[in-house]
C-alpha cells in the first residue's frame, strides 16, 4: 500500500485489482476506485504527483506494466 497524499492511498492485490483507497474521519477505508486492467497478481505499485494529478503505475505478472493518471479533488 502506498500513500498518495490527503487521505488517499493505492495498493495492488493478488485478485488482479488495484484500489485507491480514502480513509473518513472515523479512520474506515472506503474503495474510491477499482482498476482491472492485469492479467495477473499484482506485484508493486507505485506513483509520481505530476502537477494537479498523479501518475499510479502498477507492475505484474507477465512482465505487465500499467499507468494510470487520477485527479484528486480537494475537500
Amino acid at each position: 500500500m502506498k500513500y498518495l497524499g490527503g487521505n488517499t492511498f493505492v495498493s495492488g492485490s493478488e485478485d488482479t485489482t488495484v484500489r485507491i483507497f480514502s480513509i473518513d474521519n472515523l479512520r474506515h477505508f472506503k474503495t474510491a476506485s477499482v482498476m482491472r486492467s492485469h492479467v495477473s497478481s499484482v506485484k508493486a505499485v507505485s506513483h509520481i504527483h505530476i502537477d494537479d494529478s498523479i501518475l499510479v503505475v502498477s507492475a505484474g505478472g507477465r512482465a505487465q506494466l500499467n499507468v494510470c493518471r487520477i485527479h484528486l479533488e480537494p475537500k
